[in-house]
């Protein structure tokens, strides 16, 4: 369906002008082609609305041209999750294309489909083989190393629900156990999700996630804006969906998940493509979430980092990896 939605969005209007989502919403022709896709009207009329109020809740979002925002948004339809924030199923990525220096802003702005951690799971559990799946938070203290003989983590929370909140966050683990008993986990430290969303997310600015961390204050409207980004502004969801993305990697899939990342990947394959057309290079466009699905990224230990700043420890004879620079996207690659 994604394909034949993207035909016919080609203008956002007779004239090819982008005009406000919330007029091209209810343009005859975007009304005709949302109740041909979807032809139930009650349907209808909550994708409609689901879409207008994530829309309005995203102020980059209310930039994007109107066709990219209802393509995403059928995308996620078509999988039955909910754009709504609250929910977390899939989200609508806002990116910017062609920076301007006069109006301190991007040229244009599209939005595409990105599935997020709730999302995921609901698309997991349609399997029906699964008897739990998640991904958490872990506290310092619950991490207990791995285990010498099958080198699985390890993980023992604090009991006290407010004692454990009033711990600092050291990393995240995603687990799925199957209904035939076999159990598999991930987890990654804080300092090794940083250090990929330093490598694959061009929208991370690691000196502004500090300031944003210590709750210190941003200096100038460029640090605001990076703020925002998810990777910064959402960074514990982001790291959920980096692990679970992980695990669920020689998971059972339903027809959906499948369907969810083909769509991702083919955005990433379309948003490359467009870019080696256009001849542009990484600063041109900013995709505002993150990660880059098609570089294999180089292997890192526990040992590898620096437990006070998150950096990469130098190691002698360690040749660097190139990296692509293919436009990045939201939850991306899973870091191995």
């Amino acid at each position: 369906m994604a394909t034949t939605v993207s035909n016919q969005l080609a203008t956002d209007d007779e004239s090819g002008k982008v005009v406000p989502f919330s007029q091209a919403i209810q343009s005859k022709g975007y009304q005709a082609l949302i109740n041909s896709t979807l032809k139930d009207p009650k349907r209808v009329n909550r994708f409609v609305t689901a879409v207008v109020s994530a829309v309005s809740a995203n102020p980059q979002l209310q930039k994007c041209e109107a066709r990219t925002i209802i393509s995403a948004a059928l995308q996620g339809e078509a999988l039955e999750l909910s754009p709504s924030p609250a929910l977390g199923e899939y989200a609508l990525v806002p990116y910017g294309s062609n920076w301007n220096a006069q109006t301190k802003d991007y040229d244009t702005y599209k939005a595409q489909f990105q599935i997020m951690t709730n999302g995921r799971v609901q698309l997991a559990m349609r399997t029906a083989q699964y008897e739990d799946l998640d991904a958490l938070e872990i506290r310092e203290g619950e991490y207990k190393g791995k285990d010498k003989r099958t080198g699985k983590p390890i993980i023992e929370f604090i009991e006290d629900d407010e004692e454990r909140e009033k711990q600092p966050i050291i990393g995240y683990y995603a687990f799925f156990k199957l209904l035939n008993g076999f159990f598999k986990s991930v987890y990654f430290s804080k300092t090794k999700v940083i250090e990929h969303a330093k490598r694959y997310s061009k929208a991370f600015d690691y000196k502004v996630f500090l300031k944003v961390q210590k709750g210190e204050r941003l200096s100038d409207w460029k640090e605001e804006k990076k703020a925002e980004t998810p990777w910064i502004a959402q960074f514990d969801e982001m790291a959920k969906n980096l692990v679970l993305r992980q695990v669920l990697k020689k998971a059972p899939k339903s027809i959906e998940m499948r369907t969810a990342d083909e769509v991702e990947d083919k955005n990433a394959q379309d948003a490359n493509l467009a870019a080696v057309i256009a001849g542009q290079q990484q600063t041109s466009e900013e995709f505002f979430d993150g990660t880059d699905e098609t570089v294999e990224p180089v292997e890192y230990t526990e040992e590898d980092f620096d437990k006070e700043t998150g950096e990469v420890k130098p190691k002698r004879g360690r040749k660097k990896k190139e990296v692509s620079v293919a436009a990045t996207f939201f939850d991306g690659n899973d870091g191995e």
